[in-house]
């Protein structure tokens, strides 16, 4: 990566220059020596170099002169570092520093070890690790089977989030086979795929939902599930089921289906894969998959429950000053336009033809960074827009200023996976990526010097942040004890918001919706709390007494909060009850009813569950009662 930094040195005495310039060439840099400002001129005149380092003393024209002509042809489009051994003063020093811009001034003799470091720290920004190839994908129209396979060979990790990634861009290559992911801790998990559809899922977990989906579906009742359980049989349930005609054989495609769907969205996980992709030659078609366009629905699903503003805006830092192009697949946007994520999508396509980069996108957008990224994150994903090949050479200060605000926010609460925007089961190659890929864009040395003082002082906050957080983790040792100085103080916040959940459940059961709702807000914002707070958040929030004024405000504070629970988590019963109570709060009686049922079903101790659905059956009645007699009055009118 060293060999594209340039470096020319400009030093009378030859064997010092010789010196130098070996000592950078053996770290693998391209380095050029002159021994006098004209030939230095007309070297610097026809190349492109990211650092200088100059004597001040040399024959003819000195070095200060020759590097403010230097900086008239390439202005702050290279660094400059001063040597002098004759002029040793401090206030020489300084002026020389204010007249070229330079980043440093050595007197020598100095310390080879000390100049190297502080020159590498100088060029470290423009050190640009290349992205692995699976992410690199996100700028190719289509990608073919060659390409895909190449990716995940020299990738070799990933984090639990990208998996959404792979897993759609598997699906887009259309190919056939099976992917392999291990865990830290050996768990194996494995997707198939056929021509692009996904055909089977393993897990670790092998707790089966057939059941309960059975019922969800309307395809049979939970009496007839238990009965066909309790039989000395050991068929599987759904062909008891069917040997007994409760349902058809095309329900357990559905379900198994719907299953598989629940085993792919499992593996989603905060977690650290490594895997590995075994192509079939001549799959065989499977009975039932996950097409393409169910892939999408649940990419959407996924977007919206499994990540957050700050996974996002890390996950597109690095892509900031590409443009963002439409591909030619506008029929997909047509098959899609009406998934939920997509609601926004008209205004964004309307900038994207624009020809823009993505922060421009971002400052254009009416929406939060939250929405315009899961927005450009599905798109992508469905190979719907495209980066473009390289990064745009003109940079917006306040574009730059927005995302840094971005990054700043809430830095100082973050632990230091969080800052790289990693989990804590992250490999070495994980947070070096994270790490290279956060560098690249926000390192100071990437600051043109007419910055203003306050994008200075963010971009040095920033950095400090991200900079210590990779100097702490990069290293096993110091990553692991920093690891058990974490898990202390989860394990503090997770006792503590185990104790608030209880104390909310117990309000709950006495009808004190409104303080277990407080109880709720304060264990969601932890970052130790159960998956299933979103829940209960809802539930209270739907239970507490609602002034007719915030009711539009509260059911979409409860969308967006059952939105937030992953596919795997919406088959217990308490979900089906806060569901139910948000179709209730709306006015949606016949659909409230129905997912009291399925909670009762599900579980017959949940009381509330019970009181719920006669409540909502009571007024779905009325509302039926309603309709009646407004149709008899229309068609009295009528005649």
């Amino acid at each position: 990566k060293n060999s594209g930094i340039k470096i020319l040195f400009v030093e009378d005495d030859r064997t010092a220059g010789k010196a130098l310039a070996e000592a950078f060439s053996r770290a693998g840099f391209d380095t050029k020596v002159c021994h006098n400002a004209t030939n230095a001129k007309r070297v610097f005149q026809t190349e492109d170099f990211h650092l200088v380092i100059a004597d001040c003393m040399l024959p003819g024209e000195n070095g200060v002169v020759m590097s403010e002509s230097f900086r008239e042809i390439a202005g702050d489009n290279f660094e400059l570092v001063l040597t002098s051994g004759v002029f040793k003063a401090s206030s020489f020093a300084r002026d020389s520093i204010a007249r070229t811009g330079a980043k440093h001034f050595f007197n020598k003799p100095f310390d080879l070890n000390e100049f190297l470091e502080a020159c590498l720290e100088l060029i470290s920004g423009n050190l640009e690790e290349e992205n692995d190839p699976l992410f690199e994908l996100v700028s190719e129209e289509a990608i073919g089977s060659e390409s895909m396979q190449n990716a995940i060979e020299n990738t070799g990790t990933i984090q639990g989030s990208d998996l959404i990634l792979l897993y759609n861009f598997l699906s887009c290559s259309e190919l056939s086979g099976r992917l392999q992911l291990v865990t830290n801790t050996g768990v194996q998990s494995s997707v198939d795929f056929y021509n692009g559809s996904i055909s089977n899922v393993k897990v670790a977990d092998k707790k089966s939902y057939f059941g309960i989906l059975l019922i969800e579906n309307g395809f049979t009742s939970a009496q007839d599930v238990q009965e066909h359980l309790a039989q000395d049989n050991d068929k599987p349930i759904g062909l008891r089921l069917v040997e007994s005609h409760t349902i058809s054989p095309h329900a357990i495609q559905v379900v198994l289906k719907q299953q598989m769907s629940i085993r792919l969205s499992k593996t989603i996980q905060e977690e650290s894969y490594e895997f590995t992709f075994e192509k079939h030659e001549t799959p065989i078609r499977p009975l039932h998959m996950i097409e393409p366009s169910e892939l999408a629905m649940l990419t959407n699903d996924w977007i919206d429950s499994k990540l957050n503003r700050d996974s996002l805006l890390r996950f597109y830092i690095p892509w900031m000053e590409y443009k963002v192009l439409l591909n030619d697949n506008k029929n997909r946007f047509e098959q899609l336009k009406d998934l939920p994520i997509l609601r926004v999508a008209p205004q964004i396509f309307k900038h994207i033809e624009k020809n823009k980069s993505l922060h421009e996108l971002m400052a254009l957008s009416d929406v939060s960074d939250l929405e315009f990224l899961s927005v450009i994150h599905f798109l992508v994903l469905q190979k719907m827009v495209v980066f473009s090949n390289k990064a745009g050479q003109q940079r917006s200060l306040a574009h730059r200023m927005k995302y840094l605000e971005s990054l700043a926010e809430g830095i100082e609460e973050k632990d230091y996976f969080q800052v790289l925007g990693l989990n804590q089961e992250a490999r070495d190659k994980e947070i070096e990526r994270a790490y290279f890929d956060l560098a690249k864009i926000i390192h100071p040395d990437k600051l043109e010097r007419n910055a203003p003082d306050e994008l200075k002082e963010l971009t040095h906050h920033v950095f400090s942040k991200v900079n210590k957080a990779y100097e702490t983790l990069k290293l096993k040792a110091s990553r692991e004890k920093y690891l058990k100085k974490l898990s202390m103080g989860d394990a503090e916040e997770l006792l503590d918001a185990e104790q608030k959940v209880a104390d909310g459940e117990a309000l709950i059961r006495r009808g004190e919706y409104s303080k277990a709702y407080k109880l709720f807000k304060e264990v969601f914002k932890m970052k130790s709390h159960r998956s299933d707070v979103p829940i209960l958040l809802t539930w209270a929030l739907l239970k507490a007494p609602t002034p007719k004024e915030k009711a539009k405000t509260i059911a979409k504070t409860a969308q967006a909060l059952l939105k937030k629970i992953p596919p795997e988590d919406r088959h217990q019963p308490r979900f089906f009850l806060a569901k139910g109570l948000y179709y209730s709060f709306i006015g949606q009686h016949d659909k409230a009813t129905q997912h009291f049922v399925n909670a009762y079903t599900a579980d017959p101790s949940l009381i509330e569950a019970r009181r719920e659905m006669i409540r909502a059956q009571r007024k779905a009645e009325q509302s039926h009662d309603r309709s009646k007699t407004l149709i008899t009055k229309i068609l009295k009118k009528m005649g």
